[in-house]
């Protein structure tokens, strides 16, 4: 899928927009606080519904709107041609997503068609952020590839939102039980979609890991699951969890948080065989955030072939042109890409557009 067209109405510092764009994307060149950001922002909402930086859309409205809407046309593998995408909410968190004209039932109905990866200067949070940013970062990822993840994950939520309830309110324990299977069925099922993408992912870090950094560092990524059961079935993962909750249903109820599942997963991130996080430099952990995104994006490559689009947020800002160009190499070729930068210091393909952007208002560089 590409992006070959937006339009934009009240949406952050844009009251009105409309732009088309060809298969390689474009560039948006201008100082910080211009719009460039805001611009890729409204092209992830297009394709996931949500903020890459992790905004309500309220805030995403213009000041002194009461709504926002956004919309695209994607071309590319549909078999009945250019889908037409149209996003709208207001103050009242009201939220309409039509596709083709028609309401989508959810999110699900058109999440992972447009598959997106950003990449940005707060990157540096996939690294020596919480685990809470590592989780969301696989979250992305196979909401994209995996078929069903998204609902897996949405039931898990909701299971475990309804047993810490019950649990509060000494609830009763034959309820509990049927909240605690739920929880255990979609819980592993989220568990062994990130437990096998990580193993895919992995070799994509090392890969660009040492492209980017340019040095012989060895970078690794593993999956990190609140227990493990090594050479497991999903079965035999099932039966181990039930048998957690059940136990941790006194401290649950005490704590009002649940000790076990998929909410307490994490990514652990080496160099050189030790934790990135608290044995890499600020240039080692910058250089490792990026790899991960440019490794998710490969991943991404790989399960859709050259169909993604790339969001690219002033991700070079503190790199030296070597290694900028060497994630451009790196990129080329897995989709289309938007560049924002307050510089033309980018690794730019032919026939790219450029454009100026002054405080929302947008002409050819």
């Amino acid at each position: 899928m590409r992006l070959t067209s937006i339009t934009l109405s009240q949406f952050r510092n844009y009251p009105g927009l409309s732009l088309d764009f060809p298969a390689c994307g474009a560039a948006f060149i201008g100082p910080n606080g211009a719009g460039k950001s805001n611009l890729l922002e409204a092209v992830h909402l297009l394709c996931t519904g949500r903020s890459q930086r992790h905004a309500a859309r309220p805030d995403m409205i213009a000041f002194g709107a009461n709504t926002a809407t956004a919309a695209g046309t994607f071309a590319g593998h549909d078999p009945s041609g250019p889908v037409r995408v149209f996003i709208g909410f207001d103050r009242e968190r009201q939220f309409v997503l039509k596709v083709n004209d028609q309401p989508a039932p959810g999110l699900s109905a058109w999440f992972g068609r447009a598959p997106v990866i950003s990449l940005g200067p707060e990157d540096h949070s996939l690294i020596d952020g919480p685990p809470a940013e590592r989780r969301r970062f696989m979250d992305m990822l196979l909401c994209q590839t995996v078929s069903g993840y998204l609902d897996h994950l949405v039931r898990y939520r909701a299971a475990a939102r309804n047993r810490g309830h019950l649990l509060a309110a000494a609830g009763d324990p034959l309820q509990i039980d049927i909240y605690e299977e739920s929880m255990a069925e979609h819980g592993v099922a989220v568990m062994a979609a990130r437990h096998n993408a990580i193993a895919v992912l992995a070799p994509f870090l090392t890969e660009y890991g040492a492209a980017i950094s340019g040095f012989s560092d060895a970078v690794r990524v593993t999956y990190s699951p609140s227990f493990s059961l090594e050479n497991a079935s999903e079965n035999e993962w099932k039966n181990v969890f039930l048998i957690m909750l059940e136990k941790a249903r006194k401290r649950d109820a005490e704590t009002g948080v649940s000790s076990v599942g998929p909410q307490r997963d994490d990514l652990t991130v080496t160099i050189n065989e030790r934790p990135a996080r608290s044995f890499g430099s600020q240039g080692q952990m910058r250089s490792v955030a990026l790899s991960l995104r440019c490794a998710s994006a490969g991943y991404l490559d790989r399960n859709k072939g050259g169909s993604i689009i790339l969001l690219v947020d002033d991700a070079f800002a503190e790199l030296d042109e070597e290694r900028s160009a060497r994630i451009g190499s790196l990129l080329a070729g897995k989709g289309q890409i938007f560049f924002a930068s307050p510089s033309l210091r980018m690794p730019l393909s032919d026939g790219m557009p450029r454009y100026s952007i002054r405080e929302g208002t947008i002409s050819a560089a």
